[in-house]
C-alpha cells in the first residue's frame, strides 16, 4: 500500500510540497525512489521478528528485528511526508522559477534554434526523415494538450498546415524558441498558452493557440 501511494502521481504527499532549500532540515543522500527499497527491505524484518516472536517464541532475536523494520518504516514515512526533509531529487516548484527566471534563456535548450532555423517568412525545422521549409502564412492552426505518461507530463505541440501537421514537444529541442517566434509572426497568437496548458497538472488541457482568419472565420463572427 505505501509503495502504490510513493508511486500514484495522484497521491498527494506533502513531498510534493517541499519547502524552499534554504528552509529545509535535512537533504538526504539518495532519491525518493530509493525509499520503496527501503520499505521492501524493512518489511522482511518486519515479518521475520513477528515469525519469531510469534513462531518460534524467540523474543529475544524477534524483538530486536522487530524494532528495527517497524522503526525504519516508519521513519522512512515520515521523511516522505515532512515537507523540510529532502532526498537528492526533491525540488520546490519556487525555487524552479526563480532559478529560471535568474538564467538567460539562451542557456536553456528549449530556447536555442534545436531542431529550427529562421528566415523573414519561414521556418525550418529538421524532422526524423527530412527537411521542411514552411512559410509562417502555410500556419493554419496550432494547438498543445498534454499526454500522462504516469511519471511525469509531455506537452504536444501541433502545427498544421493545409494538408498536414507537425508534432513537437516539450523535448523537442528549441520548442519555446519556436513559440516565441511564432508569438511575433502569426496575428492573434496566444501568448499566454503555456500555464494555460501546464497548470492543472494531469488534465490534457487541450489549447487552440493560433487559428488563421480566413474569410470564413470573420463571417463566423458576425
Amino acid at each position: 500500500m505505501f509503495a502504490w501511494f510513493l508511486f500514484d502521481k495522484r497521491i498527494e504527499f506533502k513531498d510534493n510540497k517541499k519547502v524552499r532549500k534554504t528552509d529545509r532540515w535535512l537533504q538526504l543522500p539518495f532519491s525518493s525512489l530509493s525509499t520503496l527499497f527501503i520499505i521492501i527491505i524493512s518489511s522482511f524484518f518486519l515479518v521475520g521478528g513477528l515469525a519469531s516472536v510469534f513462531g518460534d517464541k524467540d523474543i529475544s532475536s524477534g524483538l530486536p528485528m522487530l524494532s528495527i523494520g517497524l522503526s525504519v518504516i516508519v521513519l522512512t514515512a515520515i521523511a516522505v511526508d515532512h515537507p523540510k526533509i529532502w532526498f537528492s531529487d526533491s525540488y520546490n516548484f519556487e525555487d524552479d522559477i526563480e532559478r529560471i527566471n535568474n538564467t538567460a534563456k539562451e542557456n536553456f535548450p528549449a530556447y536555442q534554434d534545436g531542431v529550427f532555423s529562421y528566415a523573414d517568412n519561414s521556418f525550418t525545422i529538421q524532422l526524423d526523415k527530412e527537411i521542411k521549409t514552411i512559410n509562417w502564412d502555410e500556419i493554419t492552426l496550432i494547438t498543445a494538450y498534454k499526454i500522462d505518461q504516469f511519471a511525469y507530463d509531455c506537452i504536444v505541440i501541433e502545427i498544421h498546415l493545409a494538408e498536414t501537421f507537425i508534432t513537437i514537444n516539450d523535448q523537442t529541442a528549441g520548442h519555446m524558441k519556436f513559440m516565441d517566434t511564432a508569438t511575433d509572426k502569426l496575428t492573434n497568437f496566444k501568448n499566454d498558452w503555456f500555464p494555460v496548458v501546464a497548470f492543472p497538472a494531469f488534465e490534457t488541457n487541450l489549447t487552440t493557440i493560433y487559428e488563421k482568419q480566413t474569410a470564413d472565420n470573420e463571417k463566423g463572427r458576425h
